[in-house]
């Protein structure tokens, strides 16, 4: 008894050889797949306006939901720890963390941004 793969099963092996083929990284697999193209600006917006107050506003508009989570995560961890560091710390330390923690969301926010860009040229 010989198996003979059907015409769907030859279709999904040479997709799949052809995403092997052509994707070295997970971000080229899932860009093989279409996508519908986002608008710039808006994506620009949303991550730059939106993340003053949610940072990944912008990635959940292009579609990059775990991107947008792991930011939004993040930017709520950073903004609770400065709360507690303003709450809790006094002095030289409280002034260097607050700081950090300071340029950290702001370096997140610009980074972001940037990264929304980048994702819908």
């Amino acid at each position: 008894m010989h198996f003979r793969p059907s015409k769907n099963d030859e279709e999904v092996e040479n997709s799949f050889h052809l995403l092997l083929n052509t994707a070295t990284t997970p971000e080229q697999a899932s860009s093989t797949i279409k996508r519908k193209k986002k608008n710039t600006f808006i994506a620009i917006v949303l991550a730059f306006i939106g993340g003053v107050f949610l940072l990944g506003l912008g990635h959940f508009y292009i579609g990059r939901i775990l991107r947008g989570i792991l930011l939004l995560v993040t930017g709520v961890v950073l903004r609770l720890s400065m709360l507690f560091i303003t709450e809790n710390l006094i002095g030289n330390l409280g002034r260097i963390l607050l700081m950090v923690n300071i340029f950290s969301i702001f370096t997140l926010w610009i980074l972001q941004t940037y990264d929304a860009y980048r994702l819908t040229k």
